[in-house]
Order: structure tokens, then sequence, then C-alpha cells
């Protein structure tokens, strides 16, 4: 059987702007939850959905370069 985890992420937050980037220790939440959900044994691939605008090019590029792939790009309301 094949188990596909998707990761929703925004930077769009208005509480706290940019919060899946911040840092918590030496990693940033995203890259948290990467490694857990990465560590199961059920799991064959991860993938990001992010909302397809402006505000979120800095946190594709970061996905793309320091984590993985696999991102999908969709609407804001349905990603």
């Amino acid at each position: 059987m094949n188990i596909h985890v998707i990761i929703q992420a925004r930077l769009g937050s208005t509480r706290l702007p940019g919060k899946v980037l911040k840092q918590i220790g030496k990693y940033n939440s995203l890259q948290l939850i990467y490694k857990r959900v990465k560590k199961s044994k059920y799991v064959n691939g991860i993938f990001f959905a992010i909302p397809k605008n402006k505000k979120n090019i800095r946190l594709k590029k970061f996905i793309l370069q320091k984590i993985t792939r696999g991102v999908f790009l969709g609407s804001e309301n349905n990603v």
C-alpha cells in the first residue's frame, strides 16, 4: 500500500506572518514536521501544498532548496 502525506503551509498568517519559517532550535517548523513524518515506516511520499501567489515565493524556494522537490501550488482558498 502506498501512503502519501500532504503538508499544507503558507506565509500569509495575520497573527504571526512567516511562522512556518520561524526557527525552533536549529530547524524551522517545516523542517521539523518533515523530519517527523519521514520517520514513519508507513509513509512512501511527502508533498507540500502551498498557495500560488507572490507571498509564498520565498516559501516555495525554501522547500525546493532545503527540504524536498515535492511541492504542489494551488489556489489560496483551495490548495
